[in-house]
Parts: structure tokens; C-alpha cells; sequence
């Protein structure tokens, strides 16, 4: 088994690495049904010990829908799908670390309703670790910003998937008044294909789809698609806009 992790919670005394804001976090609920393991919330060092407990050699597939969370956590569960060569179903949302999870997966499932989200990783905005850091901290940031690079070059995803959802998150920003949650951006299946990013079965949201995804209403993110931005910026890559 390919071991992944990044040791992330031990940089700061913030102790987090966390995509979405934690006043996001739900109770978590993991339950075992045959060979499959349903996970539904927030991701952390307790739901991953909940997550380690449900799953044994006989899982086949994580049923998951989950805001984020940590990034320590989200390597770790990465490593048991890995290992335990599992599919992923994303059964509601699926964002910032879960798409971490899901991108080690043997078989990644996007269900009608769910849906994949992206806004940044540590190569493509360094500042939202550096600033959690003392000075002394930075050489384990740059080492953490160096081993996530090479787990993405071994599963083969462009890094040019982060740096556009980033530059796109910020236009979204200037163009939209941000709910709390900040925007996280949702590609479309030919843009992930494009970055390597591999999806089995995938629904993508449609225009009408966009105001009935219970989730944004229920928490107040901000979840958008390429289309929703209306000024693009030089130094998107070639995959930004493939429909």
C-alpha cells in the first residue's frame, strides 16, 4: 500500500489544516451495511478513527458526502481506500479533502445529486499555511508542500487543477459576496479528465440543479461552476471551460 500521509496538524498550533471552516463541522456517522461503509461528515482524527474501526479486509466501498475537513485525516483514509483497493461513491457533496480521498480510489462514483469540489491545495496557495506558521515551521511547510506534489505526480493529477480552482475561487470572490463557507469550485467531467483526475460515473449539476442542492442552503456554501464566472483571467490552463 502506497503510504501518502501528510503530517499536517503537527505544523501548527492551530493544529488544523482544514479546507472548510470548522464552525462547517456535523456529527459524524459511519455505519458498515455488508461490504460497504457509509461515511457522512466532517473529516478528522475522530472520524478516522470511526472510519478505521468500520472498514476490514472484506470492505469493498465507501459510501461518502462530506463538507472537508483535515488534510492529515483525509491522507490517512486515502491510504485505507488505497490499501484496501475500495470504491468511492460520493452520495452528497464531496469537497476540498474528501476529493483527496476520492482521488485515490479504484473506482470513483459521483452519484445523481452529489457532486466534487475544489478551491486550493498547499502548492497553490503556500500563504494559507504560512500564515499559521512560526518561522521556525516553514522548512516542514516547504516539505509538506514537496510530498503532496509527489503524491499527485503518482496518481497522476495535474497540479494545474488546484492553481486554476484557486484563481477561479478568487474570481468568484470578486464577482459574487461570498457566503460564509467561501466558494469551492465544481468541475465539469471533461475539465477533471483534462488534470487526470478520474472519475468512473459522474452527474454534474445543471442550471436549474444548482439552486436545489440542499446542501448550500443547508450550510451556506458557495458552490459554483466554470460557466458562473464571468470574467476569465490570463493564466487559467486549457482545461478551464471543457464541457
Amino acid at each position: 500500500m502506497r503510504q501518502v500521509i501528510l503530517a499536517c496538524a503537527g505544523l501548527f498550533a492551530l493544529s488544523s489544516c482544514s479546507l472548510i471552516p470548522r464552525h462547517f463541522q456535523n456529527d459524524v456517522s459511519v455505519r458498515v451495511v455488508d461490504e460497504k461503509v457509509y461515511f457522512d461528515g466532517y473529516i478528522t482524527d475522530a472520524s478516522l478513527k470511526k472510519l478505521e474501526q468500520a472498514i476490514t479486509p472484506e470492505t469493498r466501498s465507501l459510501y461518502i458526502s462530506s463538507s472537508g475537513g483535515d488534510i492529515e485525516p483525509a491522507y490517512k483514509m486515502m491510504d485505507l481506500v488505497m490499501g484496501n483497493k475500495m470504491a468511492l461513491v460520493a452520495t452528497g457533496p464531496c469537497l476540498s479533502a474528501c476529493s483527496i480521498i476520492a482521488s485515490g480510489a479504484a473506482k470513483v462514483v459521483v452519484q445523481p445529486g452529489a457532486y466534487l469540489g475544489f478551491h486550493w491545495n498547499a502548492e497553490s496557495n503556500p500563504a494559507q499555511l504560512l500564515g499559521l506558521a512560526n518561522w521556525n515551521q516553514i522548512p516542514k511547510i516547504e516539505a509538506f508542500i514537496k510530498k503532496e506534489r509527489q503524491i499527485n505526480e503518482s496518481l497522476g493529477v495535474s497540479q494545474k487543477l488546484y492553481e486554476d480552482a484557486w484563481r477561479l475561487v478568487n474570481l468568484r470572490q470578486d464577482e459574487h459576496t461570498a457566503l460564509l463557507g467561501g466558494p469551492v469550485w465544481l468541475p465539469t467531467l471533461k475539465e477533471l479528465k483534462c488534470y487526470g483526475y478520474r472519475v468512473d460515473e459522474f452527474w454534474f449539476p445543471q442550471n436549474g440543479d444548482m439552486n436545489q442542492i440542499s446542501f448550500i442552503n443547508r450550510i451556506g456554501l458557495d458552490v459554483f461552476t466554470t460557466d458562473m464566472i464571468r470574467t476569465k483571467t490570463p493564466g487559467l490552463s486549457e482545461c478551464v471551460g471543457q464541457q
